[in-house]
């Protein structure tokens, strides 16, 4: 984790729209990001962290970045700043990283650990919250993670084919998500389905006490439409 005041230096008047995270009990949008954040600052934050996680020798140009700021829906004050660059000749492709800041520190989301350092003292406290907490981990470091077309807990029991599967496992049940906790060491555990860009995916979130008892792991995929691309 960095302290990073620079981040307070500066003034952004308007940007992108701050959006936030889809939670199981619905979320509000804003018009503007919040008052004193340098996205210079930010932007150049994410450059370097794209170049070293695509192994490029080319250095990339900040300016190049577009920034996508989405505000936590488990965490008061804790912005997720997603880097997006779309590399030159390529129409499909999209490398992203991203920075989650609160006050004046920071953190790169490279693992669900980073993600759980994050967010602070936060421990799931009810079922409730421990699928919103992994809604909000599999949305920011699940392999599916993607600002514009964040992974969706799949609510309510359903087959495949509604959430836009078809072929040989349209009828498969998709189960409402479920969490259980281990009283002998307040471990929660949550089963999902998301619905995600182009397939259904069920999740098993893990939240122990530290960071590094924070774990996701891929259950089971169904390839298909799944969601269409909005935006980006």
């Amino acid at each position: 984790m960095l302290n990073m005041p620079q981040f307070l230096t500066r003034s952004v008047v308007s940007m992108l729209a701050l959006i936030t995270i889809p939670g199981c009990r619905g979320s509000s949008k804003v018009s503007q990001t919040p008052q004193g954040v340098d996205s210079s600052a930010v932007r150049a934050r994410l450059a370097g962290a794209l170049a070293n996680q695509e192994g490029t020798s080319t250095q990339i140009n900040p300016a190049d970045v577009q920034l996508v700021p989405v505000r936590s829906a488990i965490r008061p004050g804790l912005v997720y700043w997603w880097g997006v660059l779309r590399p030159k000749g390529t129409a499909d492709i999209m490398w992203t990283a991203t920075l989650a800041v609160t006050g004046t520190r920071s953190t790169l989301i490279r693992s669900a650990a980073d993600w759980r350092q994050a967010l602070g003292p936060w421990h799931p406290s009810s079922s409730e919250s421990a699928i919103n907490g992994c809604e909000e981990l599999v949305s920011v470091a699940g392999p599916g993670a993607d600002p514009f077309l964040p992974p969706v807990v799949a609510s309510d029991s359903s087959r495949a084919a509604e959430s836009g599967i078809a072929g040989s496992r349209q009828n498969d049940s998709l189960p409402a998500p479920q969490a259980s906790v281990n009283p002998s060491d307040s471990t929660w555990t949550v089963r999902a389905w998301f619905r995600e860009r182009g397939r259904a995916a069920q999740y098993a979130c893990t939240f122990g006490t530290l960071p590094s008892e924070t774990n996701i792991s891929l259950l089971d995929s169904i390839p298909g439409q799944g969601f269409l691309p909005k935006g980006g």
